[in-house]
């Protein structure tokens, strides 16, 4: 498994290796983004992995949550 980040989008690729995921930010977007027009999601995984069977389990966490959770 290959995790990457702050890309403001979400995109999974999978060959013979390996997964690569690439999650997105709980960033604001930055100033390109936001003149661009551009509406990605915010949030968070948690995903739980077994030693021998991969990933088990998938939380995700957006930004209106945690957002509400902290006011």
């Amino acid at each position: 498994y290959v995790h990457m980040g702050h890309l403001h989008s979400v995109d999974m690729k999978e060959n013979n290796l390996m997964i690569v995921e690439q999650h997105r930010t709980l960033a604001a977007p930055d100033a390109y983004a936001a003149r661009g027009g551009w509406i990605s999601g915010r949030d968070a995984k948690v995903i739980t992995y077994h030693k021998s069977y991969g990933e088990v389990g998938r939380i995700t966490v957006s930004y209106d949550m945690i957002k509400t959770e902290a006011a």
